[in-house]
C-alpha cells in the first residue's frame, strides 16, 4: 500500500488485489503487517486548526493496556482468513485514528441520569439512582457541587449542568487526537476477540487496535459563563474519561487510560510499557485492578471499588 493517509490504506487499498470471494489468508497477512508497521508522521498532526479556536481547552490521557477500539462498528466485513474484520474510525483528512467529536460527547453524557428522571416527568428507578449517585461523587470531587449540598439541591446543580453542558449548550466538542513524537510513530497493532457460541469452537476475530502508551488530547470550545467553572468542567470530563473509559470492549479492559506521560516516540518497540503510579498511593479497585478509587469521607480507608465497576456490580445484581 503506498498512501500516506491511513483512512484511504485501511478503507481503500487495504481491499486492492484480490478476489475477495476466495481466501486470501497470506495477502491480508502482509497487509496487515504494513498498517501495523505504518508510521505516522508530525506533518500529519492536527494541532495547527485547533489550536486558533477561541475559548479552546484541552487535556492529555494516556490509553493502558491492551488499548483503545474505536470505530469497530464501521464496515469493513471481509470474509477472507486472515483480514481484519471490523472497522476503525481515522479521521479523513490527516488519516489519524481520532475520536470523533459527536461521540466524546456522547460518552461524556452517558454516565448522567436520564433528562426526565431530573425533570420529574420519569420515576426514578434503581440503575438511574446509581448513576445520579455516582456522577454526584465526580461533581463534588471537581468542585462543581458542595460535599454538604442536600439531595434536592445536589438533583438540582446535576440538571442544570446536564443542560450547560449537553441539552441547550454552547460548548463544542471538538475531538480528541494522538500527540506525535520528534520522529515517526507507531500508533497501531492487530489484537483478537473470540466468539463463543454454544456447541461451537472458539472463532477468534482479527481487530486492529491503537496501543497502549499513546498519548491522546481531548480538544473543547468551553466559553466563559458565571454558572460554571471551566477549569473544574475539564477536570469533570477527564474524570469520567478516567473512570469509565471510552471506545468498545470497556468492560474487558479496553479504552481505559491514565494521566499523560509523554508522546511515544520509539517506533521500533512494538511492546510499549508506560510507568505506573504503585498501588499503595491510591486505591485499586479489587474487581478491575486498574481504575482508582475513592477515599471514604473522614477515614483513611479507600473503597473496594471503582465507580465504574461499583456501577456493573449494580445492574448485575439488579439483573439477578
Amino acid at each position: 500500500m503506498e498512501s500516506k493517509n491511513m483512512n484511504y490504506m485501511f478503507n481503500v487499498e487495504y481491499f486492492d488485489g484480490p478476489n475477495l470471494l476466495v481466501d486470501n489468508q497470506q495477502f491480508f497477512e502482509k497487509r496487515n503487517t504494513e498498517i501495523c508497521d505504518f508510521a505516522f508522521s508530525e506533518e500529519y498532526a492536527s494541532d495547527t486548526v485547533v489550536k486558533s479556536i477561541p475559548d479552546q481547552m484541552e487535556f492529555e490521557l494516556t490509553t493502558l493496556y491492551p488499548g483503545l477500539l474505536n470505530g469497530l462498528g464501521n464496515p469493513h466485513n471481509v470474509k477472507s482468513k486472515g483480514a481484519i474484520k471490523n472497522g476503525f474510525c481515522f479521521d479523513y483528512v490527516t488519516g489519524l485514528p481520532n475520536i470523533e467529536g459527536s461521540y466524546l460527547k456522547g460518552v461524556l453524557r452517558s454516565p448522567f441520569p436520564d433528562y426526565e428522571c431530573l425533570s420529574g416527568q420519569k420515576k426514578w428507578d434503581e440503575l438511574e439512582k446509581e448513576k445520579l449517585s455516582n456522577i454526584t461523587e465526580v461533581l463534588e470531587g471537581c468542585g462543581e457541587i458542595g460535599n454538604t449540598a442536600s439531595d434536592s439541591d445536589k438533583k438540582a446543580r446535576v440538571k442544570e449542568l446536564m443542560e450547560l453542558l449537553f441539552e441547550k449548550t454552547e460548548l463544542s466538542y471538538m475531538g480528541a487526537f494522538p500527540i506525535l513524537g520528534n520522529g515517526p510513530t507507531k500508533l497501531l497493532k492487530t489484537d483478537f476477540i473470540t466468539k463463543h457460541e454454544k456447541m461451537k469452537n472458539p472463532n477468534p476475530i482479527e481487530i486492529l487496535k491503537v496501543r497502549e502508551g499513546i498519548v491522546y488530547r481531548f480538544y473543547f470550545r468551553i466559553p466563559d459563563n458565571p454558572r460554571y467553572r471551566r477549569n473544574n468542567i475539564i477536570k469533570f470530563f477527564k474524570q469520567i474519561i478516567l473512570i469509565w473509559g471510552l471506545g468498545a470492549k470497556t468492560n474487558v479492559g479496553y479504552g481505559l487510560f491514565d494521566e499523560a506521560l509523554g508522546p511515544v516516540t520509539n517506533v521500533q518497540d512494538s511492546s510499549i510499557n508506560i510507568n505506573v503510579k504503585k498501588e499503595t498511593e491510591f486505591g485499586l479497585c479489587i474487581k478491575c485492578k486498574k481504575n482508582k478509587t475513592k477515599k471514604k469521607p473522614d477515614s483513611e480507608e479507600y473503597y473496594p471499588y471503582c465507580p465504574a465497576c461499583h456501577y456493573k456490580i449494580k445492574i448485575e445484581k439488579n439483573k439477578a
